[in-house]
């Protein structure tokens, strides 16, 4: 285990050596885990994790210039009481197996905090995360679920969506493809309400541009420099293989499912509800931003959690 103090006093980021079986594979495959952990000392652990262009930095430290993932969430949360840890996602290529599962990525986490020496209270879950989190209670115990934009398999229509952009990858291998496979990405993530308040205006003629193609530019540009075609695919396919069986699921679970979520439907929400073998609550709210509530609205996202 490598351990490398952040500036700020209450984070650490480090490296775990730990071992896992690919659901895929075959064998014992020794992995490198990238993770960070914020918070006190001794407090109880929860993981928070998040979509697949998430990964350890959920929340920067003070010499970061570049804020985490969910910083403003992070905020939310006391880490006077808790501790937080998050890791990098793993890819296929890392565990030596043709695909990786949700279940391999939850096996990473375990193996990160039985290598620090603690033990899991909760784990908070949002999309790609969320997935990963229902794995990961399907697979150990845990007092506490927080699943937000995610269910116990992935929507047939988000699947179909997801093999477009994979399509699209592989058709204009490198950056190209890659951002045009992010756009189409961003629109299955936010809600045809904020589209319309924010792209309604009339577009130029000659040649003709419409006002979310700046958009759509911008976010694929960004995600180009952040990641990898081949990290994309692997993650992207990880998704659509996701599948648990929630009856073996009995940690007291809360259930967070966004009406307006194009990419999880309600009703895969309520069925999962409906089927975790132990306590659950459902909160069923509307999201202006569709799948990206859980990112861009913290503070309602947080005064639902059971911290």
């Amino acid at each position: 285990m490598t351990l490398t103090t952040a500036s700020c006093s209450r984070a650490l980021d480090g490296t775990a050596h730990v071992a896992i079986n690919p659901t895929y594979g075959t064998g014992t495959i020794p992995v490198s885990v990238r993770y960070r952990i914020m918070g006190a000392p001794g407090a109880p652990l929860y993981i928070l994790a998040g979509g697949t262009s998430a990964g350890r930095r959920a929340s920067a430290t003070s010499d970061e210039t570049q804020s985490g993932w969910w910083e403003s969430g992070v905020a939310e949360l006391d880490l006077e009481r808790h501790q937080i840890l998050s890791i990098d996602w793993l890819t296929a290529h890392d565990i030596e197996a043709p695909v990786i599962a949700t279940g391999d990525q939850a096996q990473a986490i375990a193996g990160v905090i039985a290598e620090l020496g603690e033990v899991a209270h909760g784990f908070i879950g949002y999309s790609y995360g969320g997935m990963v989190a229902l794995a990961f209670a399907e697979q150990q115990p845990l007092d506490s679920l927080v699943v937000a934009s995610a269910a116990h398999r992935s929507h047939p229509m988000a699947t179909a969506l997801r093999v477009i952009q994979r399509r699209i990858v592989a058709l204009r291998p490198g950056n190209e493809g890659l951002a045009l496979a992010r756009a189409l990405a961003v629109t299955t993530y936010r809600s045809s309400d904020e589209f319309a308040d924010r792209f309604s205006a009339k577009p130029t003629v000659g040649p003709t541009r419409f006002s979310v193609e700046s958009y759509l530019d911008a976010v694929g540009e960004r995600f180009v420099a952040a990641v990898s075609p081949s990290r994309f695919l692997a993650l992207s396919e990880s998704a659509d293989l996701h599948n648990v069986v929630p009856a073996h699921i009995n940690a007291t679970t809360t259930l967070i499912a966004i009406r307006q979520d194009r990419l999880v439907p309600l009703e895969d929400m309520r069925t999962l509800a409906g089927a975790i073998g132990g306590p659950v609550r459902l909160h069923e709210v509307d999201g202006h931003y569709g799948h990206d509530t859980f990112l861009k609205e913290p503070a309602r996202i947080a005064a639902l959690l059971p911290l």
